[in-house]
């Protein structure tokens, strides 16, 4: 019980602050897209796993904001779907397939920012992703061995502009990773090295609720 009143009254003294020095607090939901890029660089008997080309996501969830003397802390809270193509090519350099992986995630970044000019932001950040489902689609390949491999969490961080325009909150971040999304690929008991990173380009818009 005495932990519970201090912590109230932490939490009371904290947001008398915020607003006695001009800051507040918002809420509401968020959505966006997302263009991803899987970077990867390995060879798989004797096949070459490469980059592919950038495919497009969404992501939905809620953003909290705490404001204070123009800069402001923004934690979110998203449900992302995004896939990562892989280019591999066989022996003699000719293009094999293109494979495709679709991962299913809980994102958490939290953006530390700046106001300036009234309606523009910047800001950066960490972000932790949660794994929930990997499907891949290939026609030929590892697909499953490769699925398999991906860890359960990763972590990166997130970097851009924003706009706020009355209730609605604007941004455009990029998101690198920190972590490789597998620590290597296992085939007939031989291991193979095989670290892709994603790479994001974001798009949100979110809607203060208060």
């Amino acid at each position: 019980m005495k932990k519970l009143i201090l912590s109230s009254l932490f939490l009371y003294i904290t947001m008398t602050v915020v607003h006695a020095q001009g800051g507040f607090f918002s809420f509401g939901p968020r959505v966006g897209v997302s263009q991803a890029t899987m970077n990867v660089s390995s060879t798989i008997n004797n096949f070459k796993y490469e980059k592919g080309k950038g495919s497009y996501g969404f992501h939905a969830g809620v953003f909290a904001r705490i404001s204070l003397l123009g800069f402001y802390v923004q934690p979110e809270l998203l449900f992302t779907s995004t896939t990562g193509q892989i280019q591999v090519t066989n022996t003699n350099g000719t293009v094999n397939e293109i494979q495709k992986y679709n991962f299913n995630r809980v994102d958490v970044p939290i953006m530390i920012g700046y106001r300036f000019v009234k309606i523009l932001r910047l800001n950066v950040g960490p972000v932790a992703s949660f794994n929930v489902s990997t499907k891949g689609k290939t026609a030929t390949g590892l697909g499953n061995e490769i699925a398999d491999s991906y860890k359960k969490a990763t972590f990166g961080f997130q970097a851009g502009v924003g706009v706020d325009l009355w209730k609605l909150v604007i941004d455009l971040k990029y998101e690198g990773s920190l972590s490789k999304l597998s620590s290597g690929v296992t085939v007939n008991n031989q291991s193979y090295p095989f670290a892709p990173r994603l790479s994001q380009v974001i798009l949100s818009v979110g809607y203060k609720l208060y």
